[in-house]
């Protein structure tokens, strides 16, 4: 069974100061693979987590 941990991913600095942002990961070979979630951007900081990515053994 494949190990899961939550990831917070944080970006700054971002020119715009409207909207959103979508963020995801995975493997673009494996679509299923692909987890991600959309965060408003405020004070041109946006955060997302995303709950459950698969841990990969390097």
């Amino acid at each position: 069974m494949a190990q899961t941990a939550d990831l917070t991913i944080t970006i700054k600095s971002i020119k715009g100061n409207k909207g959103n942002l979508m963020i995801g990961v995975g493997e673009l070979q494996n679509p299923k693979s692909m987890k991600g979630d959309m965060a408003r951007i405020t004070n041109k900081t946006t955060t997302v987590q995303i709950k459950e990515v698969a841990k990969r053994a390097c």
